[in-house]
């Protein structure tokens, strides 16, 4: 995908409060660990992550475990920068 197709995608996120102080427009994080030559696991629910780590941690060197944080669901707001948090 091209910088212009993930450009939405970064302000739908921006836009749930998904922003943490940075400009990625959402990289392709299974492109950037085959470039590297690094074993990489994306988890899209919260059951795939033990699994991801435990292969990762196996793995001989260097490994990245990507959590698609948009698939698990509402995001908690305790977890939001201040100015993101809902008005009680």
């Amino acid at each position: 995908r091209g910088r212009r197709d993930r450009q939405p995608q970064a302000a739908r996120l921006r836009a749930l409060g998904r922003c943490f102080y940075d400009d990625l427009l959402i990289p392709d994080l299974g492109d950037f660990a085959r470039v590297a030559g690094l074993p990489h696991w994306r988890c899209q629910s919260v059951e795939q992550v033990g699994a991801a780590l435990e292969a990762a941690f196996a793995a001989p060197g260097p490994a990245l475990v990507e959590v698609d944080m948009d698939a698990l669901g509402p995001f908690p707001t305790a977890a939001l920068p201040p100015h993101l948090r809902p008005k009680e």
